[in-house]
């Protein structure tokens, strides 16, 4: 399942077709603007997916969407791959026409212990102008495989060359 961030979406997603060789299916969910209804949406989302198909979910999100799949991905303890993901919801405020107090209060109030059962991948570019890759690389440094690609920038330039390293830890946690 992929997570698109702020302003991403459903149709014509890059990344979501960059990931199909590496899966049977590729979901991309459109979950609701505000927060207080994504959060439950993609829980029930992910827990649909899993009685549907009998086979195990992972769960991949990038900058906004990196953050909702953490939430959703430690509630039922399964594989995280994390793509130059928000780690603190205050850097929301930026987007004061998209982001409410309330989406970031939200936010806020789900965010994810810091220890992973299902395990975790976190990839970032170097030059992302819009979220400090060092942060992503702080915090999740200790919990699991952290790969950081030199230059790109927020969109992630780098995920041909990161398929290799997702198949690879694919494999160790399924």
């Amino acid at each position: 399942i992929y997570i698109h961030g702020l302003g991403g979406s459903v149709k014509n997603n890059t990344k979501a077709k960059e990931l199909e060789p590496l899966f049977t299916e590729v979901f991309v969910p459109d979950y609701p603007k505000k927060m207080s209804d994504a959060i439950p949406f993609l829980k029930g989302y992910v827990d649909t997916m899993q009685k549907m198909h009998n086979e195990p979910v992972v769960v991949i999100g990038s900058s906004l969407g990196g953050y909702l799949a953490n939430i959703v991905a430690r509630h039922y303890e399964i594989p995280v791959i994390l793509i130059n993901p928000l780690t603190d919801p205050d850097a929301m405020r930026q987007f004061p026409d998209s982001f409410t107090k309330e989406d970031i209060d939200t936010l806020k109030a789900n965010m994810p212990p810091d220890y992973v059962r299902g395990g975790l991948m976190l990839l970032v570019d170097s030059n992302d102008e819009i979220l400090d890759p060092s942060v992503a690389l702080d915090k999740y440094s200790s919990q699991g495989v952290c790969i950081s690609f030199m230059n790109g920038s927020h969109r992630f330039e780098h995920m041909n060359a990161a398929i290799p390293y997702i198949g690879e830890f694919v494999e160790t946690v399924i």
